[in-house]
């Protein structure tokens, strides 16, 4: 069996459900994983990996709330590495998240939680920053022990 596999439409997370990715996942759907449940989890091991590199791609979409991501794998969107839409979502990141635009984008949800020991980076010239939230995101902290860097030789903000 390969380690990777072309996905044709968005893999969906449900409600209370709870998804482990130990293999490389390459979308042509936008997003690659949605995330509409709320109470659900998605953990990327260490071998894993959620790619979305069509133009105007995201990884992960969420719209669900109280939804947790653990990463130790690497997760790549070309648009957004992670679109958050839902409240009291938890990002624990010791891989990487990765983006030519955003890297991880807050929308609209209340409570949100970053813990990056790992990589946040930009992989091109971001539209604000590599971090994004915008002016609907309310009470979202950020624990930063690892990177979060534009990228070298990019435009842009880490954190916006």
């Amino acid at each position: 069996m390969s380690n990777s596999e072309q996905i044709e439409n968005s893999f969906t997370i449900n409600s209370e459900e709870s998804v482990t990715i130990s293999e490389t996942i390459i979308a042509a759907q936008n997003p690659a994983i949605d995330i509409p449940g709320s109470d659900a989890s998605l953990t990327i091991d260490p071998t894993g990996a959620i790619l979305a590199s069509e133009s105007g791609s995201t990884s992960i979409g969420v719209a669900g709330d109280d939804v947790n991501v653990s990463n130790q794998g690497t997760i790549a969107g070309s648009l957004n590495g992670i679109d958050i839409d839902g409240s009291n979502f938890n990002l624990d990141n010791s891989g990487l998240v990765s983006s030519d635009s955003r890297a991880v984008q807050i929308d609209n949800g209340n409570g949100s939680q970053i813990n990056n020991s790992g990589a946040i980076l930009g992989t091109d010239n971001q539209r604000n920053g590599t971090i994004y939230a915008n002016d609907t995101a309310n009470n979202y902290t950020i624990n930063n022990s690892g990177l979060i860097d534009t990228g070298e030789g990019n435009n842009g903000a880490a954190v916006s």
